[in-house]
């Protein structure tokens, strides 16, 4: 879910066991978030949200999807998240069902992205796969990435 208002139900979610509870989260940076997610929770919200289901002792995780590409800081989101989750998740960009958005935006938004985003290719996405490896041990946390390029789920 995107919304913080999961913490609601937390009574109910404690009468389960080996319940997993997670948040999606894009970005950070509440003026990206406004311009690919105008109308749902702030960042703030949901980490809020996050910490409250750590605190209350539920097996907790962040999907962090789609990834933005020069737009998603995984180090923050890293170093800000993880004290609060069991385990992230990533996905890339898929453009194929939005490609006509997404350019609008950049172009509207963040002119200076516009050839980077039109030349998006495998191995950025490889590259970016490795970063979130290497965060994943630095922050001593797992990662679920799911990216279509490799065309598989991988957990470390």
């Amino acid at each position: 879910t995107k919304s913080d208002l999961i913490t609601r139900d937390i009574d109910l979610f404690k009468r389960f066991k080996n319940i997993e509870l997670g948040l999606t989260i894009t970005t950070l940076n509440e003026n990206i978030k406004k311009v690919f997610e105008p109308f749902s929770p702030s960042s703030d919200a949901r980490l809020e949200a996050l910490k409250k289901l750590k605190q209350e002792g539920f097996y907790t995780y962040v999907f962090v999807g789609p990834i933005l590409p020069y737009l998603t800081n995984l180090e923050q989101i890293f170093k800000e998240i993880s004290p609060f989750v069991d385990h992230l998740s990533f996905e890339d960009l898929n453009l194929n069902p939005c490609r006509k958005e997404v350019f609008e935006a950049i172009k509207k938004n963040f002119p200076e992205l516009e050839n980077k985003y039109k030349k998006l290719s495998e191995e950025f996405w490889f590259e970016k796969e490795k970063e979130i490896r290497n965060l994943g041990e630095k922050y001593d946390k797992p990662v679920k990435i799911y990216f279509k390029h490799t065309g598989s789920l991988k957990f470390k």
